[in-house]
């Protein structure tokens, strides 16, 4: 096996989580090299961002993403960074969850302007502290529609201009489907614009209903309502993919 350093140190954080993680669908630590932050990795050629045949992989991507995601969140991990830079591609074609460098264990309060800004989550864009691995959920459908698009879905240049186009595609949240979207912090100084209509199957060109629909329920505004990765994993878009 080929190795690669995906970078050439890591923080004492995430090399203490590196350690407690081992799973197909997570990048692979080939060595920690002793008194040093450096760390060896297995070697992945690509990653979603680098690779030009994505979509007619998009089921195995997904359920690959789905997988490495359902074990991070059962480790009591939230990512807080998926993105495509952030997922590896092996030779063979398997996806690996990478860089955990802003990844921490998930707690009550939280610091609500991390993950890159295209894939983050609306509650974090409104100021949440108190988020949820939910959040790599939504990034996931960004991911998703990504690959679908070939180009982000919120390609946003600030937090408010982020929001705007949310609202542009999916909608303004109400407070009957997410009574706490009033206490979110920056609901005490702005105004959503009222916006409501669902447009996202106008935005993401697929024929494939179980796909938007699974990327509609990765972008549900209320993260409580959001799906989570073990319930994707049994979303009807891969019963009726025949496993390709």
């Amino acid at each position: 096996m080929g190795i690669f350093s995906l970078k050439k140190s890591c923080e004492p954080q995430e090399i203490a989580l590196l350690k407690k993680l081992s799973h197909e669908n997570v990048v692979q630590v080939l060595e920690f090299v002793p008194n040093s932050p450096r760390v060896i990795f297995e070697f992945c050629p690509h990653n979603l961002y680098s690779h030009g045949k994505l979509l007619e992989n998009i089921c195995g991507i997904a359920r690959d993403l789905f997988r490495g995601l359902e074990y991070i969140h059962e480790m009591g991990i939230i990512h807080r960074d998926i993105k495509p830079e952030n997922l590896l591609l092996t030779s063979n074609g398997s996806l690996k969850i990478a860089d955990f460098g802003i990844s921490r264990h998930e707690n009550p309060e939280m610091t609500p302007h991390k993950c890159t800004l295209w894939y983050r989550s609306i509650e974090m864009l409104l100021g949440a502290t108190n988020y949820t691995k939910t959040i790599d959920l939504w990034a996931a459908g960004c991911v998703l529609a990504e690959i679908v698009r070939g180009e982000p879905i919120f390609k946003g240049t600030s937090e408010i201009d982020m929001l705007n186009k949310i609202i542009s595609i999916l909608g303004t949240p109400n407070f009957t489907n997410w009574p706490e979207l009033d206490n979110l912090p920056t609901m005490q100084y702005i105004d959503l614009r009222e916006q409501p209509n669902n447009y996202l199957s106008e935005n993401i060109p697929t024929e494939n209903l179980d796909l938007l629909d699974l990327i509609q329920l990765l972008l549900t505004h209320n993260p409580k309502l959001r799906i989570t990765a073990k319930k994707a994993l049994c979303h009807r878009f891969f019963e009726n993919a025949g496993g390709k």
